[in-house]
């Protein structure tokens, strides 16, 4: 399988002058793509003696040269690793600690603020600092001649890492071969008959795995509009960018979907160029569907069903409108790209009608978690490395639709990011007052779910805001709760565990 970055050197002639790419304040076209990504490519190779095998982590807000960047370190065969711009500095550093790159490019402030806080604790590393003003990513390869071709890297070279949450209080890193990215891009495309003249849009960030949402255009030709790191915060902004740029396509998140609901960007923009809304990560609630249906009449809505290590699981097209009786969305159907089945603790097949573990098998899954082999080998189905357990409990009804029925570990969705509730545990722990901790969602409105946190410890009148200080520290905003509440004593279960269900209990009858 030919990497998906190769086709930068195959595109169709009448492809060079089409944007691929486009800003509120800039375009690339498909030629200037090429033509950075090659220069890149030499300079990173030539200055760095980046190639396969080789790791470049970079820190960039979400832009033209943070995607030229990340297109010019496959393009030089090596690995790239997104950290989140707005992230703590210290979940920065814990990413740096353990995939150590050779190479991090990085803005100034992200990289003065790492070197401030850490200095020489940050592992070995040359860093490279780029900006829009006067030392950006062109003044650095101008002068570099465009290599004349993708470096060779092979299909099972590693091409990506992307971080994600680990119930250790450690982030965890995904994997990606280059043979899996291709699979999954290939499939996405092929899944969603993106055509030609489809118009994209990311609003995302570009440290999760739907970083290669951007990678679309080099199959199909299509172009995709990039909102920056502020402008994905703003439901008006993000709906000003889809009307003005005719957005034809939405393969993005359901909560960034129900914020412009929510907010009456549906109804106060001119949206109807959208064909279709495919909603990703987190189920949409039936009425915030029936009036956005009601909005947009010409477009399909799917509930869409994946995960960082696995894209593109399910799917299930929504009627229109809605069922009366309808309640909740199924997962829908399998795709076509992997073989899906349903499977009890120790990897058998359930029976017909029975919930079971959704396990995948397909070139499309995670190559591994990057330096944990136990962890790895726990989310593989036995003797088969390409599959993944999901983790998440389903089950078919007699229609042949996946249904949702919960999760066999503590890894949640909310808004839009999937992280481990044992993550936001382990950093309450951190503090010397507490004994213990237990973290859950709860429903604090209608449409969205909060994270709360119950911990063991002695009152003290400082204790809640000295926690709330150290998850700002340590922790991505989605993941800090809402609510934290001090308890005198965690109820136990028969086995001498903390009954989670019982603490929650407790905590939502206070």
């Amino acid at each position: 399988m030919t990497p998906v970055i190769h086709r930068l050197m195959s595109l169709p002639e009448s492809w060079g002058s089409r944007q691929a790419f486009r800003t509120s304040t800039a375009s690339l076209t498909f030629a200037q793509l090429r033509d950075s990504v090659l220069r890149s490519s030499a300079w990173l190779a030539g200055k760095f003696a980046i190639g396969p095998g080789e790791r470049v982590a970079f820190c960039l807000p979400k832009s033209m040269e943070a995607i030229q960047v990340m297109f010019g370190i496959l393009a030089a065969g090596a690995a790239y690793v997104p950290l989140p711009v707005l992230g703590p500095a210290l979940r920065q550093k814990q990413i740096l600690d353990s995939v150590e790159p050779k190479l991090l490019i990085a803005a100034p402030e992200v990289a003065a603020r790492l070197g401030h806080e850490f200095g020489a604790a940050l592992p070995p590393m040359v860093t490279v600092q780029i900006s829009a003003e006067g030392s950006g990513l062109d003044a650095l390869i101008r002068d570099w001649v465009p290599a004349s071709a993708i470096a060779g890297a092979r299909a099972d070279d590693l091409c990506a890492i992307y971080y994600t949450s680990g119930s250790t209080g450690e982030p965890k890193g995904v994997m990606y071969s280059h043979r899996g990215l291709t699979a999954a891009v290939e499939a996405v495309v092929r899944l969603c008959g993106m055509e030609e003249g489809d118009r994209l849009i990311s609003v995302s960030g570009l440290h999760y795995s739907s970083t290669a949402g951007v990678l679309y255009p080099l199959l199909q030709g299509c172009s995709c509009y990039l909102l920056d790191d502020r402008e994905i915060m703003f439901a008006e902004r993000i709906g000003a960018a889809m009307e003005r740029d005719r957005t034809t396509i939405w393969l993005a998140s359901a909560t960034v979907w129900r914020l412009l609901v929510e907010a009456g960007q549906l109804e106060r923009r001119d949206l109807g160029s959208l064909r279709q809304v495919k909603l990703v990560g987190e189920p949409i609630s039936i009425p915030l569907l029936r009036r956005s249906m009601a909005a947009l009449p010409g477009a399909s809505f799917y509930n869409h069903y994946a995960a960082s290590e696995a894209f593109y699981i399910a799917e299930y097209e929504i009627p229109q409108p809605p069922e009366a009786a309808l309640k909740a969305l199924p997962v829908g159907r399998p795709s076509d790209i992997y073989e899906l089945s349903l499977r009890d603790d120790a990897g058998a097949p359930v029976a017909s009608g029975d919930v079971g573990e959704i396990c995948v098998v397909g070139p499309s899954v995670l190559k591994g978690y990057w330096n944990d082999t136990a962890l790895t080998d726990s989310k593989r189905l036995p003797g088969i490395p390409d599959s993944f357990r999901t983790g998440d409990l389903a089950r078919f009804s007699p229609d042949g639709l996946l249904h949702l029925a919960g999760r066999r570990d503590h890894v949640v969705k909310l808004r839009g990011n999937r992280f481990d509730l044992g993550e936001i545990e382990a950093v309450l722990r951190c503090h010397p007052a507490v004994r213990e901790a237990v973290a859950f969602l709860t429903a604090a409105t209608d449409s969205e779910d909060v994270v709360t946190a119950v911990v063991l410890a002695e009152e003290n009148s400082l204790l809640i805001q000295e926690l709330r200080q150290l998850c700002r520290e340590r922790l991505p905003g989605f993941a800090r709760p809402a609510v934290i509440r001090i308890a005198f004593r965690f109820p136990v279960s028969a086995t001498g565990k903390v009954d989670r269900q019982a603490v929650k209990s407790t905590a939502l009858d206070r």
